[in-house]
């Protein structure tokens, strides 16, 4: 018995020192440490100082890569982080559907894309921060330096191609995007103009704008087509958008029309005719609940006349509060009046022709006190 329990110890005591002479007191990175571990590569020598490294590693900024690429549209954007406190940019191409650069493409940036304008009100938009360039011959474009913002929109446009919009794009925390905008022919929208007589009209000022910039928000928005009509009357956009746009037709001695909901499927042509009436006057003048002049007041007029093709127009009251309407045909209008400060009215059935409009306008409340 005594002889057996003297040869467990032995082989215990074997055991251990075997375990201590091939660990050697290190750990090559092998399962649980136990036995030397080969490593394929140790074989290559590596002449770098491990204090040079040390030192390129230190206080080097880092680039955060992006999960994956975020899908916009057609164009993948790509998007890496510079980090808090570094600018952002935002470049790309622009490119056909056949994957062959466009030079001379217009590329706006704007804080005032289609999407932005469903939470824009009247006098909200302010395009004096937008940037534009244009594409060099391998349809490159770039923004540096740009100003932290997380809806900005890249419009690109092209007298040859239908525009295209991307957005919103989010430029905060040192944000890099790049952005391939891919351009493609569009719809062509064309018809003729003509007054209540059947006289065709020429050199009437016809502007197609789509649905989201054309509600009087923006002034010529960078998606607006405008073209003159020719000594017959006719008039044409050869490469319009798939969208819903609104049509608007002006002209001297006429009154302004506007066609709501022209929707543009992308599948067919699109024709259509207007006709216009001969421009009537109406104005008036704004007030306070004291009787001063209001100036620089906002007012809009719109026709009631049918759902599809109506009137509407604006015009700002000088400084003793007047304001005149020179370009709306026979018909009964609502007004609607905005000016800094003070509430906003509206003034429903005034007849084209009316000259002694009076509106009179109520201060916003004030909140006082500490």
């Amino acid at each position: 018995m005594r002889a057996l329990i003297a040869l467990i110890l032995l082989f215990a005591v074997a055991a251990g020192a075997y375990l201590f002479l091939s660990t050697d007191g290190t750990d090559n990175g092998g399962p649980s440490g136990l036995g030397p571990q080969v490593n394929q590569e140790s074989n290559t020598a590596n002449t770098e100082s491990p204090s040079e490294t040390n030192l390129a590693d230190i206080d080097q900024p880092k680039e955060r890569q992006a999960s994956k690429p975020v899908e916009v549209g057609d164009g993948a954007i790509s998007i890496t982080t510079k980090g808090e406190g570094h600018p952002s940019e935002i470049l790309g191409r622009v490119i056909t559907s056949e994957g062959r650069p466009v030079e001379g493409a217009t590329v706006t940036l704007t804080r005032f894309g289609g999407a932005a304008m469903f939470f824009t009100g009247p006098g909200e938009v302010d395009r004096s921060s937008d940037r534009s360039t244009e594409t060099n011959n391998e349809g490159e474009f770039a923004f540096k330096d740009v100003e932290a913002f997380d809806r900005y929109s890249l419009i690109a446009t092209h007298p040859d191609f239908a525009h295209v919009e991307r957005g919103p794009l989010d430029a905060t925390g040192g944000a890099v995007i790049e952005q391939e905008l891919v351009l493609a022919g569009g719809t062509r929208v064309f018809g003729v103009i003509s007054d209540t007589q059947g006289n065709m009209v020429p050199g009437a000022t016809v502007t197609l704008t789509p649905n989201a910039l054309g509600a009087g928000l923006m002034e010529n928005p960078p998606t607006q087509h405008t073209t003159t009509s020719g000594a017959d009357g006719s008039y044409e956009f050869p490469h319009c958008a798939k969208d819903t746009h609104v049509l608007t037709v002006s002209a001297d001695g006429y009154g302004q029309v506007t066609i709501a909901n022209l929707n543009i499927t992308g599948e067919v042509d699109v024709e259509r005719n207007v006709e216009m009436a001969a421009a009537l006057l109406m104005g008036g003048s704004v007030i306070d609940s004291d009787g001063q002049p209001i100036a620089n007041a906002t007012v809009e007029a719109f026709s009631m006349t049918s759902r599809a093709t109506r009137t509407q127009t604006r015009v700002q009251a000088d400084k003793g509060g007047q304001f005149l309407f020179e370009d709306v045909p026979a018909g009964n209008y609502t007004l609607r009046v905005t000016a800094t400060g003070f509430k906003a009215v509206t003034k429903p059935r005034i007849a084209a022709g009316e000259m002694d409009v009076l509106i009179q306008m109520m201060p916003l409340p004030t909140v006082s006190g500490t």
